[in-house]
């Protein structure tokens, strides 16, 4: 299990404060954990331009030490919301997953935000921005200097949409209290050290033996090695060639990602997974030209629908291959994509197995090949459960693993073909996830 610092803890604790098992808005927590007047903090993420500002009082900010700090607090707290969310502590969800707006505003001090004369109005009292750096009162003092954060996709990622707290945080907080075991220690009196005394002979003799047996030891190799240089060797005796398992890395991008295929991968890549479409309507911006850029690179590639529950999984299943019907056999089985975001509503294990089923096995025969599964180790143990899963491979996000992911019950016998190992892999400085791929040869 992960270990927590204090702050963290701190954050864990506070986001157990909110309502268990109902929907509530992220931002609402956000604002009243982190993102306050008391706390001198705010953030404007801009979804179009695809950076987040994070602001700090100016008294925090014109502190070298205190600025610091606060930076570190809030990477440990997208961390540790991406953490519970992965874990199934919590939920992030989005009403329409492919988000539309254009900025999202986060504090508790930004009531309306619009823009008046060329100005952003923060709220009626007259805070405003005129420069995306600055935050100012109605007098013009600088109240907030901003710090800007290029890769916002995993900001966007945990900070946007609906939230659903498990009762399961509760758990992760016990786990938190020190665990202390009480200690015997031996008595000693004069019968414990008699009979040590009475146990020195018997070492000195088992000493002795040793050697013995050690000097013996040396002369019958010495005696085997000149019989082998004598006696003729033998052919070696020849097996049949084992399967072993040959790992390649490539990672899987979106529009979050912006232009990443525009320069040279490393050479360490050998595949390429670009986001295709998802629900009934929406395809990712990106995905033709990602589409195209891969197979010119001469990478693996391989495309993923992101699955909503509430739509028709017929229809889904249509629209996405309508979309990647030019694959060729070299590219990876259409990939579909199921997590926590997939649904509105608070998730029912019996809906989205009902409507996963019917989406891949339409798809499968739409396509001729097995579709892959995407989704994380504990989502997937939560809500595949079952064992008709099992024959479709499986790519699963596990972040805490480091030689082998952990394999939901389901695929156990199975084992999986990806795993999306981390989603902090840089790729010409933008943020992606690191994936493995799972080969078997001969």
């Amino acid at each position: 299990m992960k270990t927590f610092n204090d702050f963290e803890k701190k954050i864990i604790q506070e986001i157990s404060k909110s309502p268990i098992n109902e929907i509530t808005d992220v931002k609402n927590i956000l604002e009243k954990i982190f993102f306050n007047k008391s706390e001198g903090k705010a953030i404007i993420i801009q979804l179009n331009e695809q950076y987040a500002m994070y602001f700090l009082s100016v008294e925090i900010f014109d502190d070298v030490d205190k600025r610091k700090t606060a930076i570190q607090e809030f990477s440990q707290f997208v961390t540790v919301l991406n953490y519970l969310d992965s874990h199934g502590y919590i939920s992030i969800f989005r009403n329409n997953h492919y988000v539309r707006e254009r900025v999202s505003f986060i504090s508790d001090e930004f009531i309306n935000p619009r823009i008046e004369n060329k100005k952003l109005v923060l709220n009626n009292e007259g805070l405003h921005s005129i420069k995306p750096e600055e935050i100012k009162n109605k007098n013009g003092v600088v109240l907030y200097k901003g710090i800007e954060f290029n890769d916002s996709f995993f900001i966007i990622k945990n900070m946007i949409g609906k939230l659903l707290i498990s009762d399961r945080i509760f758990e992760l907080i016990k786990s938190f209290e020190p665990q202390t075991e009480e200690i015997i220690k031996p008595k000693t009196n004069f019968f414990h050290k008699f009979h040590l005394l009475s146990l020195i002979p018997a070492f000195l003799l088992l000493c002795l033996t040793g050697l013995f047996f050690t000097h013996h030891h040396k002369k019958t190799q010495q005696l085997l090695q000149k019989y082998d240089s004598i006696i003729p060797h033998k052919k070696p005796i020849i097996t049949t060639p084992t399967k072993v398992a040959i790992k390649k890395y490539g990672i899987d991008i979106s529009r979050w990602n912006g232009n990443v295929l525009n320069h040279s991968l490393p050479d360490s890549l050998s595949f390429v997974i670009c986001k295709a479409t998802e629900g009934l309507t929406l395809t990712d911006p990106m995905f033709r030209l990602n589409w195209l850029r891969i197979q010119k690179m001469n990478l693996k590639r391989g495309a993923y629908h992101f699955f909503i529950i509430e739509d028709s999984p017929v229809k889904q299943a249509e629209y996405f291959w309508s979309r990647i019907k030019d694959r060729n056999i070299n590219d990876f089985p259409p990939i579909v994509d199921i997590e926590s975001g997939s649904t509105n509503s608070i998730p029912n294990a019996s809906t989205i197995q009902k409507n996963l089923l019917a989406f891949i096995t339409h798809l499968e025969n739409l396509s001729g090949v097995r579709p892959i599964i995407y989704s994380s180790y504990y989502y997937a143990n939560e809500y595949l459960t079952n064992k008709l899963f099992s024959r479709y491979p499986l790519w699963v996000a596990d972040y805490d693993s480091k030689k082998q992911p952990k394999v939901p019950n389901v695929w156990k016998d199975k084992g999986w073909l990806l795993w999306q190992k981390t989603s902090s892999f840089k790729v010409n400085s933008i943020l992606t996830d690191l994936n493995v791929l799972n080969q078997k040869k001969n």
